[in-house]
């Protein structure tokens, strides 16, 4: 139980130090708002700062203890503010009984993230690239083409395994995981009302793949996280134009951009429908704005392409190697491992089914896939709904981003960004029918949802 005490600490360190950075770049008037993006803000800096530890060979653990009691002093400077907005936090209320679905949700999760470390990906390079650079005192080549991948969420990881050990970084993950169904109880309540920000967050962390994540040491509920603050910063600019928001939502983009391969496209998509915004409205100094949002995004998983151009040859890698002349790479092995991963049917038919695949037969997807069927009731009804209650440039996001994924690696995981999104309108579509006995069979499927985890 070490580990539980070590992790609180961590993520009181980590919004204590981010609220230095919050309260002068984006503060809100909602005090969730402002802890959400304490953390957030704290998590990025500590995750940078790793990142220039590596390529000054101060990727060590009595480094990074000295970093930690620094943040410590800054934290300790924020402590009163902490306990006083934690104090008056309105959490998630509801009906009792999903309160307690959700407490039981949690209580499995924290079990799950207490255990040993037993899962191929995290033994496999999640924790192992940054207990090797522990080891060295900083980066250095590794054959795996895993470390050709960004590795943001592996920098939290390694400050867990200089300090502790494999369940301090399963509990971290943990923490992303509750921070995520926070945010999206944050975004739903600011563009819909309070009821569906509940069932909002409840249908997210009752997901069997969100319980599945919160127990082994991936880093996808990272990506989730970082990609809802900063997805929340872009509606508000995309509804009321406000330019701190813009800036802002760069900022946790480009950190989501940060921490999976496919990250990127979430920028990119983003800035795609911003233009289109900007055009649309007229917007001026359209070039100036729209260039510094993709250069501050860019430039967080900028450095994880400037580390594999140092270290292997090629920035893109194990991509482009016809252009890039990688390190043990040769185009071969790029064509083989795009084929292990491209390999799913894309029929135009299979683009119709896959939604529905993804929940009633899900195995093709992916080690760790099931999703459970409550998106899938309820997204339809609302999708027939004339009045989208503003949630539009939400749903063309997650068509767009449903459209990538079809096209690149059909992996359920990869999914899990826009999970909060479609749980938000799944909720608001609840709350347009809602009655007693829908409300029975959604109570049926998150307690049938227990079972998968």
């Amino acid at each position: 139980m070490i580990e539980l005490v070590y992790a609180l600490s961590l993520v009181l360190i980590f919004t204590g130090f981010g609220r230095f950075i919050q309260e002068r770049l984006y503060p809100t008037s909602d005090q969730l708002g402002d802890i959400l993006y304490s953390f957030g803000f704290g998590t990025g800096t500590v995750i940078i700062i790793m990142y220039v530890f590596g390529w000054i060979g101060l990727f060590r653990q009595l480094p990074i203890l000295v970093l930690l009691a620094s943040m410590a002093v800054f934290a300790g400077m924020r402590l009163p503010w902490l306990f006083t907005a934690m104090k008056t936090l309105k959490l998630p209320t509801g009906n009792r009984l999903i309160l307690t679905i959700i407490g039981i949700f949690l209580f499995v999760n924290l079990i799950g993230a207490l255990s040993p470390v037993t899962d191929s990906d995290g033994l496999g390079y999640h924790l192992a690239f940054p207990k090797v650079y522990l080891e060295h005192g900083g980066f250095v080549y590794h054959p795996m083409i895993s470390s050709t991948w960004p590795l943001s969420i592996e920098m939290i990881f390694g400050v867990a395994l200089a300090i502790g050990d494999d369940v301090l970084a399963k509990l971290m993950h943990f923490f992303f995981g509750v921070f995520t169904a926070l945010a999206t109880f944050y975004l739903a309540k600011r563009f819909t009302d309070e009821k569906t920000a509940f069932l909002a967050s409840a249908f997210f962390y009752t997901i069997p793949l969100v319980a599945i994540e919160s127990g082994i040491c991936y880093n996808d509920l990272g990506i989730a996280f970082f990609f809802m603050l900063g997805f929340t910063a872009w509606l508000d600019w995309y509804k009321h134009k406000t330019l701190s928001s813009f800036y802002c939502a760069s900022v946790f983009l480009g950190l989501a951009a940060s921490v999976k391969w496919n990250g990127p496209l979430i920028v990119v998509i983003i800035t795609g429908i911003s233009l289109w915004k900007m055009i649309k409205d007229k917007s001026p100094d359209l070039i100036t704005h729209l260039l510094i949002f993709v250069l501050i995004s860019a430039s967080f998983s900028g450095m994880w392409y400037a580390k594999n151009a140092f270290f292997n040859g090629n920035p893109f890698g194990p991509f482009a190697e016809c252009i890039f002349d990688g390190v043990n790479w040769a185009p071969q092995n790029t064509d083989a491992y795009r084929a292990s991963v491209e390999s799913m049917d894309r029929s135009p038919l299979h683009f119709i089914t896959a939604p529905f695949k993804l929940f009633l037969s899900p195995g093709q997807y992916g080690e760790i896939t099931f999703l459970g069927p409550l998106l899938l009731m309820l997204i339809p009804i609302g999708l027939f709904h004339k009045e989208k209650k503003g949630l539009t440039p939400l749903l063309v996001f997650c068509g767009i981003f449903y459209v990538v994924w079809f096209l690149s690696s059909q992996q359920s995981r990869l999914l899990l960004p826009i999970l909060p999104l479609l749980c938000v309108f799944a909720a608001w579509s609840f709350s347009g029918i809602e009655t007693k006995s829908i409300f029975a069979i959604i109570v049926i499927c998150m307690l049938l949802n227990l079972v998968f985890p």
